[in-house]
């Protein structure tokens, strides 16, 4: 009897090498998980860049169409792209400003919180314009240029 007591005392609980066990599986699923989360993540930010540059560029061609002005670079030179700002200097503050604006707000990017750069080009067959966004979960820029989508394997300017 005495030989049974002493084999139940034995057997209750886990060992250490048991308990180390899983401690590491666990610590390997859960890395796993959290670096899939971060690639999805990354992904929603690129898809909403992607997003807030077409919601831009759809506003400038409805304001165009609506007021028929078109929205020229801070300069007359056409010089490098500019930030698209919220700021009454932005030049596309007109967009998001009056008794009904086309956009409510002019969107930020959503890692850097930098605004989007635009440019604009008043050329003899008249306005041409481009918004761009960097993206986060690959290197590059996605741009619109007079409606037309594309991406690129640079950094945008």
């Amino acid at each position: 009897m005495n030989t049974l007591l002493q084999k139940l005392r034995k057997s209750e609980g886990f060992t250490l090498l048991e308990l180390l066990v899983v401690v590491a599986i666990i610590a390997i699923l859960a890395t796993l998980i959290l670096a899939n989360l971060n690639r999805a993540r990354r992904q929603a930010q690129d898809a909403k860049v992607q997003s807030e540059v077409k919601a831009i560029s759809d506003a400038l061609q409805l304001y165009q169409t609506d007021t028929a002005a078109n929205l020229a670079p801070l300069d007359n030179n056409g010089n490098p792209p500019i930030d698209v700002s919220g700021s009454s200097a932005g030049p596309l503050s007109v967009l998001s400003s009056g008794s009904d604006p086309v956009l409510k707000t002019v969107p930020t990017h959503p890692v850097s919180g930098n605004s989007y750069h635009y440019a604009g080009d008043i050329a003899a067959g008249g306005f041409t314009y481009t918004v761009s966004g960097n993206l986060i979960s690959k290197t590059g820029c996605f741009s619109i240029t007079d409606g037309a989508a594309s991406t690129s394997t640079v950094a945008c300017p």
